[in-house]
């Protein structure tokens, strides 16, 4: 159970996925390349840029809704810092250019509870590219 402070290298809102880069702050993370998908955690506070702000590493957090027990999640390609079960991840390919990277960041325990898992980025070939 981890809970770490990061500064904040843009507007983050609470439930965001973010990375940490080599300034280092964190950032909304996002799909699109290995180092914006190698994500630390979900955002427990907002903060704007420079402000500190709270990170779920390995804990339940309450930040994020809406999705089925046991259910998947994971950082979306296609709107930074967004969490999307694999439904949605899935049905994105077809409107992206490049081949996007899947990582899991947690699983529903329930519609208002999310356990937070963060697994390393993998590489996915878009069968749309």
């Amino acid at each position: 159970m981890a809970i770490l402070a990061f500064r904040a290298g843009e507007a983050i809102q609470a439930g965001d996925a973010v990375y940490v880069d080599s300034s280092p702050f964190v950032y909304k993370g996002l799909g699109d390349t290995q180092e914006k998908s190698s994500v630390i955690g979900i955002a427990e506070d907002r903060g704007n840029i420079g402000d500190l702000i709270r990170i779920n590493t390995d804990n339940i957090c309450y930040k994020l809704t809406g999705f089925d027990v046991n259910e998947y999640l994971f950082l979306s390609f296609i709107q930074p810092g967004l969490v999307v079960d694999y439904a949605t991840w899935e049905s994105d390919l077809s409107s992206a250019a490049f081949n996007p990277y899947l990582t899991r960041v947690g699983r529903a325990l329930s519609s208002t509870a999310v356990e937070v898992e963060i697994n390393k980025p993998v590489s996915f070939v878009n069968p749309f590219v």
